[in-house]
């Protein structure tokens, strides 16, 4: 017979934390497990000319480029009110009251109040040539995808950085058409790079990462970043291409031939995908 075995208190402590670190990390690596999207729902907004989307606390505001005003939509995309009088805004964002816009038309930057839709421009020493995108970070202030100058102006008070210039290389742009941040990361859809590119701000210098060459985009317009997931609109070729953040290599590609797929927005795990042509809105959800 085998002499029985006795463990000391603090090594069966230590074996039980070490197994339950495993079966965490393994309940965490099921959690974080891509899900491959699918089309969920389809509503119709208008004919088309929409741009961009941001997501309200009860619904969503749309730029209605073609018409150069804001449609404010209910969480059914109704359109149940609009904002006339501007240039052709682009690709906005809405943070506490404030829907930012970028008026492409004329070349300045405006915050809307979305409670007194009072309208103010952007004061600042920052010179615009049809800005495009923006998006707004409480570490790194604005940034505006500035199109004609082929960069990104990042403001933050009275201190304006210019990011890039045309170019092909990374940490060059051509025509930039939108920009989103997740931390120290500025992501931009580097249009007509046929590209996105990462810009890593904590670094020193700051670094660029680009990626999507092989996909071989025609006009990477729209951008959307999650901490996981990075989605960029292929809008001439009708499709959308979805990246892990970490890695910046191809998880799935949205297949919309015929279309012309001009913007993302994440919500959770799914993804709403703007459509030029048509004037709809694509929900895609996790299988």
């Amino acid at each position: 017979m085998l002499p029985m075995m006795h463990y000391h208190p603090v090594v069966c402590t230590i074996v039980r934390s070490s197994l339950l670190l495993i079966c965490l990390a393994v309940l965490l690596s099921c959690n974080t497990e891509y899900k491959p999207l699918e089309l969920k729902n389809r509503y119709k907004v208008q004919g088309s000319g929409l741009i961009g989307i941001a997501a309200a606390e009860d619904g969503y505001y749309i730029s209605d480029g073609a018409n150069s005003r804001i449609l404010v939509a209910d969480g059914n995309f109704r359109v149940i009110d609009s904002i006339v009088g501007l240039e052709r805004p682009m690709h906005i964002e809405y943070k506490d009251g404030a829907l930012l816009v970028p008026n492409y038309g004329s070349d300045v930057i405006l915050s809307i109040d979305m409670e007194t839709r009072e309208n103010k421009e952007l004061q600042t020493s920052a010179q615009f040539d049809a800005p495009s995108g923006i998006a707004l970070s409480s570490m790194h202030g604005l940034a505006v995808a500035d199109f004609y100058n082929h960069q990104v102006q990042l403001i933050k008070g009275d201190q304006v950085t210019i990011l890039g210039q045309k170019g092909t290389e990374a940490g060059s742009f051509t025509y930039p058409t939108d920009v989103q941040f997740v931390g120290d990361y500025l992501y931009v859809a580097d249009a007509y790079n046929n590209r996105g590119q990462r810009i890593d701000l904590s670094a020193d210098p700051i670094a660029y990462m680009a990626f999507g060459e092989a996909e071989k985009y025609n006009a990477a317009i729209g951008i959307a970043v999650t901490e996981r997931l990075v989605a960029l609109t292929d809008q001439e070729n009708g499709r959308v291409h979805v990246y892990d953040a970490a890695t910046l290599e191809l998880i799935q590609t949205l297949d919309l031939t015929g279309h012309k797929p001009i913007e993302v927005l994440w919500e959770d795990d799914a993804l709403l995908v703007l459509l030029f042509d048509t004037g709809e809105v694509l929900r895609y959800s996790p299988r």
